[in-house]
């Protein structure tokens, strides 16, 4: 796919305009929509092209990216009043990098389908900040019959280097990902974004329980975070939310209410694979806590607020 390619995105929140930027500087053109005026606002400081309403940026679009709060937006967006995936055209190619249902994914898919219209499930491993950085990584559902990119011998390496259909997407996510990781059918991206997501959340947890537990017992924190990042203990999350917890500096980079979502998905679910998850379910009711109290804009490195601001 030439560089110069239209790229559609329907929301620009913190992942969005992380996405423009990554493409922006791949020289792709970025038109998109968002329903809030001051996301448009930003997005044009980010050199987006911002069109009047999202049927407009389907209608553009030769690769069209969604980047929503969740798949129930996604399939309103798509099929609702606007009729959204009705402009996209035929040969285009749909990228939801929301993290979503995973039955949502496949129904779009089918419907996309009948359209001419390559839909596949693409969420993003990584926060809005690792985008930017170029170090986020894509995880890809499609099809067998889509890519060679997506059968069982495929690896990160080489996914999306056949001449199939992949030579009009893969391009677009290389741009904002280091790694790409094709997952099997459409639908297991989602999966296994929320299997990433489940364990990435639950080290935050726990890391925000040990420096909550340090913080009481009168421990140097910094030092603390530096002998766990030593040690054992390590997870890459107490690089990204370790001084940010210590120093109590919670902006977003991805939100606290953003990730309650995610594990209300997992824990969805993991009931319908009738698999037990005690750990997600107390993170769960700690997140309502927060989000109660109105912290749920923060940044997910919050989560230490649920110890630190108890008596």
């Amino acid at each position: 796919m030439a560089a110069d390619v239209t790229v559609g995105l329907l929301g620009l929140g913190l992942m969005g305009k992380a996405l423009a930027l990554r493409l922006g500087d791949a020289k792709h053109r970025v038109v998109g929509y968002d329903i809030d005026a001051e996301a448009h606002r930003l997005a044009t400081e980010w050199g987006i092209h911002v069109v009047a309403s999202p049927r407009g940026v389907a209608e553009q679009a030769d690769v069209l990216i969604l980047s929503l709060p969740d798949s129930k937006v996604v399939t309103e967006v798509l099929w609702g009043d606007d009729r959204v995936g009705e402009g996209v055209r035929s040969g285009a190619v749909v990228l939801d990098t929301t993290t979503g249902w995973p039955a949502d994914a496949v129904a779009n898919h089918e419907r996309f389908r009948e359209r001419g219209v390559l839909f596949l499930d693409v969420p993003i491993v990584g926060s809005s900040a690792e985008v930017i950085a170029g170090e986020a990584v894509a995880l890809v559902g499609a099809d067998a019959t889509s890519s060679d990119a997506t059968s069982a011998d495929a690896t990160s390496a080489d996914a999306g280097d056949s001449d199939g259909v992949s030579a009009a997407y893969m391009p677009i996510i290389r741009s904002f990902a280091r790694e790409v990781f094709p997952m099997g059918g459409v639908g297991r991206a989602s999966q296994a974004k929320l299997a990433v997501n489940l364990v990435l959340g639950l080290n935050r947890l726990v890391l925000a329980e040990g420096l909550a537990f340090g913080a009481r017992a009168g421990l140097d924190l910094p030092t603390l975070l530096a002998v766990m990042k030593s040690s054992g203990a390590y997870s890459k999350v107490m690089d990204t939310k370790g001084t940010r917890m210590i120093d109590g500096r919670f902006e977003p980079v991805a939100r606290l209410a953003q990730h309650a979502k995610d594990v209300e998905l997992i824990r969805r679910l993991a009931g319908d694979l009738h698999l037990r998850t005690p750990v997600s379910d107390i993170h769960a009711g700690l997140l309502a806590e927060l989000i109660e109290k109105g912290m749920g804009q923060l940044d997910n490195a919050a989560i230490i607020k649920a110890y630190l601001d108890q008596n």
